[in-house]
């Protein structure tokens, strides 16, 4: 007997979020960046639209049923904290801990059916 797994609708919405979010903020950096933040020293601006773009890379491998995905998204907003932190962004330590937190929470139950790799679909052990 086959188990169909689902992503659900938060981790659906949290995903698209975390994608378009990810991308609008990486382009605000690299688009916008010095005329934003005329303060903040160059390198980085330049580490944080690096953090960005990867975290929607890092998003998008969630969104393909990967663990190092999760892994990844949980190391970029480890850095980004601790950088956003530096250049005096206090706000950043509340969104980094709640989107970590919010994403474990929602990939818990799914975390046995994803695999290391990109997948299509996720890995379903057969039942007999």
């Amino acid at each position: 007997m086959n188990e169909q797994i689902i992503r659900g609708k938060w981790l659906t919405a949290f995903l698209l979020v975390g994608f378009f979010g990810s991308l609008v903020i990486a382009s605000s950096y690299i688009f916008a960046g010095h005329s934003i933040t005329p303060e903040y020293p160059t390198w980085a601006i330049n580490l944080l639209a690096t953090t960005a773009t990867l975290r929607a890379s890092s998003v998008l491998a969630i969104w393909f049923w990967s663990k190092s995905g999760v892994v990844a998204y949980i190391l970029l907003s480890v850095i980004a904290v601790p950088l956003l932190l530096s250049v005096g962004v206090k706000a950043s330590i509340f969104g980094g801990v709640v989107g970590i937190v919010i994403l474990v929470a929602l990939i818990r139950e799914k975390w046995q059916f994803m695999s290391w790799g990109l997948s299509k679909l996720p890995v379903v052990q057969n039942a007999t």
